[in-house]
C-alpha cells in the first residue's frame, strides 16, 4: 500500500515560539492517520481531544486526554465507517459532549452525539439530525455560561444549505427540539456559536444571499426562538468561514473570517493564481458591539506574516517511478543547475513566469486561510491563521492588544505544516490555561504523510512585543469583461426533453476542478469545501466531482482519496445535488490526461506509473502486469476500469496541449468506460478544431487566450485559433475524423469558474443515471446553461444509426442571450448555418445529399455575448 513512512524532521523555530508553546503533545500512531481534532477541557482542567482515525479502510472516532504530558487514547466511540469533523465540549455538570457526522445506510451524513463521563460512554449514542434528502455536517459545539451545550451545524436537505441548532439543558439532561436558524434564499454555511452576557446565544454564519458570500448573525433568545438575521460584514468581496467568541465583559463579540475576491465564483477564465477561489485572501478581524449593533473592522495581522518561516526546504521528488526519460531529464536539470550562469538564467525565467501568473515566490506568503479567534483568561483575543509558503500550509499565532490596536509579533506554530482545509481548535482550562490543538503530518514536501494530532498550552503570561500591522494595500479590481454579463438562468429552470415516451432531464456538471491536494496551484485553487461552495451556490451546478492529480510530482495517496470522497458524501443531496467521486489521471501527451468519474466510493486510483500502481492497494484487486513500460498505457487503464465492474466513465482532457491526446497514437477507445471528451474548458480554450470559433465569455480587457499550446502567431481574442501546430492531432474534430466516437463535455480545470457547463440528459438523476447518460453520449458542452436538443431521424444525440434514406435532423435551442449563429457540422466541416438573432431557435433540416458511408453531424451554437455550446454528434451510416 502507498503508505509513506513517518519522517523525523527538524522544524526550525524561534526561541520565542518555543517559549510561547513550550511543550507539544503529539498522538501519531504508526500506519494510521489521526486527523480533525476537537478540543475541550474537563471540569478539572484536563484537556481532552476527539479525533478521527483512519486505518487504511475505515474511520473510527476516538477520544484522548492529556496524561503526564502525553496524549493517551482513552475511548473509541460508536461504529466505524465514514466520519466527518467532530466537535467536543463540556457541560455544566462536567459531562463531555461529543458531536460528529457519519454516513448512514443511505450514503448521507447524519449528525450524532454521545456523552462521556470518567472516560467512559454515558448512555446511548443519539442522532441529533438526519434527513432523507441531504446531509448534516460542519457541527460546532460550545458551552454557555449557564452550562448548556449549544450545537450548530449546516444542513443540506434538498435545497441550498441552511443553519440549524439544538441545545442540551444540563439540568434537565435533555436536548431541545431543532431550531431553524437560517433558511433564506441563499446558501447558509459553516456556522459557529458565541455568547454574550444575556441568556441565549449568537449564531454566526456566511450566506450567498444576493449572489455573494457575506457574514450574518442570528440571536437566539432564552426561549430558544431565533431572531431575524443581522448583516455583520458585507462588501463586494467574498466573506466567509467565520470564527467568533464572546468578549469577556459580555458586551460584544470578537469576529474573524476570510475575505476573498470580488465576483467570487462568477465568470472567470484562468489567467493567474490570484483569480482562484483561494486567491487574494485576507484575514478580517472585527469587534461587534451588541448595544450599538455596529461592527468595527480592526487592523489585520496579515502584513506581519511576511517574515514567518515556511516549512523546511522541500525534499526533491524522485523521477517518476524510475521512468528512464524522466530520470535523464532530472539528471540533465541537475547538471544545468550546477552551471551558475545558466542556473541564474533559469531562476530569472521562473521569477518572470511567477510574476506573469501571479504565483508567490518561495519565501512569500501566497495565501491565508481559516482564521480562528479565542480568548485567554484575561479576556485578550488570540488568533491562529493558516498561511501558505513554499509548498505547505502552516499556522501563525498572535495576540491582539485592544488598547493599542496592535498585534504581538506572530509566530509560526512548530509542527503545524499540513494541507489547507484544517481547523484549529482551542479550550480554556479551569486554571486559566489556554490550550490549542491542530493536525499535522510533518510533511517535507507536498506528499501526504501519516497525520497526527498536536496539543499545546499557550504561555499567555509571556511579555510579548507589540507591533503595528501595516495597512492593507488596496486590491486592484479585476479589469472589466469584454462582453456584457448575461443574467443567470434561475436554478429551478430545468430543461425536460420528452422523446419516444421517455422523459430526459438536462443536468449540469463539472468533473474537472482541482483542490489544494493537487500539486499545481496548491495555494490558490481552493480546498474541496470551496469547490463545493462554488458548485452549490455560485455555479448553480447539479453535480460536481473534484479531480486531483494522481502522480504529478507527488502521489495522490489513498488517504487523500479517502478524504476527498468523504466530502463528496457530505455534499450529497439526492434529487437536488449529486456529488460524484472523481480524480484526474494526468498522463502527458501523446496519451493524454483523463478524468475518472465513479458512481460509488472506493474506485481504484489507476496510477500512471506502473511502479506506483503495483505498490497500491488496487494491484491486489485489479492486477496489471508487473513488467512493461514505466507508464500504464490507456488500454491498461480501460482494462482496470472494466474489471472494476461498477458504473464509471473516463473523460479525456482537452486535446491540443501537452495534456491532450494524440488521437493518431490511440487504439480504438473502449466504449464500455470512455465516451466523452472535453471539447472546451474554462481554464483554457475550445479545442474543437482548427479555425473553429472561440468562446470569449469570462475574458477581461487585456487578457489573451490561455491556449496552453504552440500556435501560429498571436491569436486575436474573438477570432479563431488557426493552428495548434505540433498538437493539431489532439483537436476534437481529428478524433472524429479517425473514427473515435466521442461525445462532448465542458469542464473548468484550474482557477476558472462559472464558464464551464457540461450538460447530460438523464433518465434518473442518480449517480448511476449520470454515468449512464455520459456513457450514452447524451451530452452537450457549454459555457452557460444553454439548452440544446439535437436528433436525427428520431434518434438522440450520441447515437449511431443506419439509414437507407435521407437524414432528417431536428434541433431546438433555448439560449441565455440572443443566438448569433447555429452551425450544423458534417464530417468536421461547417455544413449549414443559421443566424436567428433570437434567444430561441428550432429547425428541421433534411440532408438531401448525404455522403455515402458515415455522416457525423453535431451542432455549434454561438451567442452574441461570447457564450457557446456544442452538441454531441449523431453518427449516421448511409447505405
Amino acid at each position: 500500500m502507498l503508505r509513506p513512512a513517518l519522517l523525523s524532521i527538524f522544524v526550525a523555530v524561534s526561541s520565542h515560539a518555543q517559549e510561547l508553546l513550550p511543550k507539544t503533545a503529539v498522538l501519531q500512531p504508526e500506519g494510521k492517520w489521526s486527523d480533525f481534532p476537537a478540543l475541550c477541557t474537563a471540569a478539572d482542567g484536563t484537556p481532552w481531544v476527539a479525533y478521527v482515525q483512519w486505518d487504511g479502510t475505515k474511520d473510527t472516532l476516538h477520544v484522548a486526554k492529556l496524561s503526564e504530558g502525553a496524549l493517551s487514547d482513552v475511548l473509541t466511540v460508536g461504529q466505524s465507517g465514514i466520519i466527518h469533523q467532530p466537535a467536543l465540549t463540556t457541560d455544566g455538570n462536567g459531562t463531555l459532549h461529543l458531536v460528529w457526522s457519519q454516513v448512514n445506510a443511505l450514503d448521507l451524513m447524519e449528525l450524532k452525539t454521545a456523552q462521556i463521563r470518567d472516560g467512559k460512554l454515558s448512555g446511548e449514542i443519539t442522532t441529533l439530525a438526519s434527513s432523507p434528502n441531504g446531509g448534516n455536517a460542519f457541527a460546532k459545539a460550545a458551552t454557555s455560561p449557564k452550562g448548556e451545550v449549544w450545537v450548530v451545524w449546516q444542513g443540506m436537505r434538498g435545497t441550498l444549505g441552511d443553519v440549524f441548532c439544538r441545545v442540551f439543558d444540563a439540568k434537565k439532561k435533555a436536548w431541545s427540539a431543532e431550531i431553524v436558524v437560517a433558511d433564506d434564499a441563499g446558501g447558509d454555511w459553516e456556522p459557529c456559536v458565541a455568547f454574550d452576557d444575556q441568556e441565549g446565544a449568537w449564531v454566526l454564519y456566511d450566506s450567498s444571499l444576493g449572489n455573494e458570500f457575506n457574514l450574518y448573525a442570528v440571536r437566539i433568545g432564552a426561549d430558544l426562538k431565533a431572531g431575524k438575521p443581522k448583516t455583520l460584514i458585507a462588501t463586494e468581496r467574498y466573506e466567509g468561514r467565520v470564527s467568533a467568541i464572546g468578549a469577556k465583559d459580555g458586551q460584544g463579540l470578537w469576529i474573524t473570517c476570510e475575505r476573498g475576491n470580488q465576483q467570487w465564483g462568477l465568470d472567470m477564465r484562468a489567467h493567474g493564481h490570484p483569480q482562484g477561489l483561494n486567491g487574494r485572501k485576507d484575514t478580517v478581524f472585527a469587534y461587534f458591539d451588541i448595544a450599538s449593533g455596529k461592527v468595527e473592522e480592526l487592523p489585520s495581522p496579515d502584513g506581519l506574516f511576511a517574515d514567518l518561516p515556511g516549512p523546511q526546504p522541500m525534499q526533491p521528488a524522485a523521477p517518476r517511478a524510475n521512468n528512464p526519460k524522466a530520470k535523464a531529464k532530472a539528471e540533465a536539470k541537475a547538471k544545468n543547475q550546477a552551471a551558475a550562469p545558466k542556473a541564474d538564467e533559469q531562476t530569472k525565467a521562473k521569477a518572470a513566469k511567477d510574476k506573469e501568473v501571479g504565483r508567490a515566490g518561495p519565501n512569500e506568503v501566497a495565501a491565508v486561510n481559516l482564521p480562528h479567534v479565542m480568548l485567554d483568561a484575561a479576556g485578550r483575543p488570540w488568533l491562529t491563521v493558516r498561511y501558505f509558503k513554499a509548498y505547505a500550509w502552516r499556522i501563525a499565532l498572535t495576540r491582539y492588544d485592544a488598547a493599542t490596536k496592535q498585534w504581538t509579533k506572530p509566530y509560526a506554530v512548530p509542527g503545524s505544516v499540513y494541507s489547507q482545509d484544517r481547523q484549529t481548535t482551542h479550550a480554556l482550562g479551569k486554571d486559566g490555561s489556554l490550550w490549542i490543538a491542530w493536525p499535522s503530518d510533518l510533511r517535507g514536501s507536498k506528499l501526504q504523510l501519516n497525520t497526527g494530532v498536536h496539543l499545546a498550552k499557550v504561555a499567555t503570561d509571556l511579555d510579548l512585543p507589540l507591533v503595528a500591522a501595516p495597512a492593507r494595500k488596496p486590491r486592484d479590481p479585476f479589469p472589466a469583461y469584454i462582453n456584457p454579463v448575461t443574467p443567470e438562468r434561475d436554478r429551478s429552470e430545468r430543461h425536460t426533453w420528452m422523446h419516444d415516451g421517455v422523459t430526459y432531464k438536462l443536468y449540469w456538471g463539472d468533473y474537472h476542478r482541482h483542490t489544494d491536494v493537487s500539486n499545481c496551484i496548491t495555494a490558490n485553487d481552493g480546498c474541496i469545501v470551496e469547490q463545493f461552495r462554488y458548485a452549490w451556490d455560485m455555479g448553480k451546478l447539479d453535480t460536481l466531482g473534484t479531480s486531483d492529480h494522481t502522480d504529478i510530482a507527488k502521489i495522490y495517496t489513498p488517504y487523500e482519496w479517502w478524504l476527498n470522497q468523504k466530502l463528496v458524501d457530505v455534499f450529497y443531496a439526492p434529487g437536488f445535488f449529486t456529488s460524484m467521486y472523481a480524480y484526474e489521471r494526468e498522463q502527458k501527451w501523446p496519451y493524454g490526461h483523463r478524468n475518472m468519474v465513479f458512481a460509488q466510493r472506493g474506485g481504484p486510483i489507476v496510477y500512471i506509473q506502473r511502479k506506483n500502481y503495483l505498490e497500491s492497494p488496487w494491484q491486489k484487486l485489479f492486477p496489471v502486469k508487473t513488467e512493461g513500460e514505466a507508464e500504464l498505457h490507456p488500454t491498461e487503464l480501460w482494462d482496470v476500469l472494466t474489471r472494476y465492474g461498477k458504473p464509471v466513465t473516463a473523460i479525456s482532457h482537452t486535446g491540443a496541449t501537452g495534456m491532450g491526446t494524440d488521437w493518431d497514437q490511440i487504439p480504438p477507445v473502449d466504449h464500455r468506460v470512455e465516451n466523452v471528451i472535453e471539447i472546451y474548458q474554462g481554464a483554457r480554450v475550445s479545442y474543437e478544431g482548427l479555425n473553429a470559433p472561440q468562446p470569449t465569455v469570462g475574458l477581461r480587457k487585456g487578457e489573451a487566450y490561455n491556449h496552453s499550446s504552440d500556435v501560429i502567431g498571436v491569436p486575436v481574442v474573438g477570432q479563431p485559433i488557426r493552428s495548434f501546430t505540433v498538437k493539431n492531432n489532439g483537436v476534437y474534430q481529428h478524433a472524429l475524423e479517425l473514427g473515435h466516437k466521442l461525445g462532448v463535455w465542458a469542464n473548468s480545470d484550474h482557477i476558472s469558474t462559472h464558464t464551464s457547463y457540461g450538460g447530460v440528459y438523464v433518465k434518473d438523476f442518480t449517480r448511476e443515471g449520470i454515468i449512464e447518460g455520459l456513457n450514452a453520449r447524451r451530452t452537450i458542452a457549454a459555457t452557460d446553461k444553454i439548452f440544446v436538443e439535437f436528433s436525427c431521424n428520431d434518434k438522440l444525440l450520441g447515437t449511431e444509426i443506419a439509414l437507407s434514406g435521407k437524414p432528417v435532423l431536428k434541433l431546438a435551442i433555448d439560449g441565455t442571450a440572443p443566438i448569433k449563429r447555429v452551425t450544423l457540422v458534417r464530417n468536421e466541416k461547417n455544413y449549414q448555418q443559421w443566424e436567428p438573432n433570437a434567444k430561441t431557435f428550432e429547425q428541421t433540416f433534411t440532408d438531401d445529399s448525404p455522403l455515402k458511408g458515415e455522416n457525423r453531424y453535431y451542432l455549434r451554437v454561438e451567442q452574441n455575448d461570447g457564450n457557446m455550446a456544442w452538441s454531441s454528434p449523431v453518427w449516421v451510416q448511409v447505405k
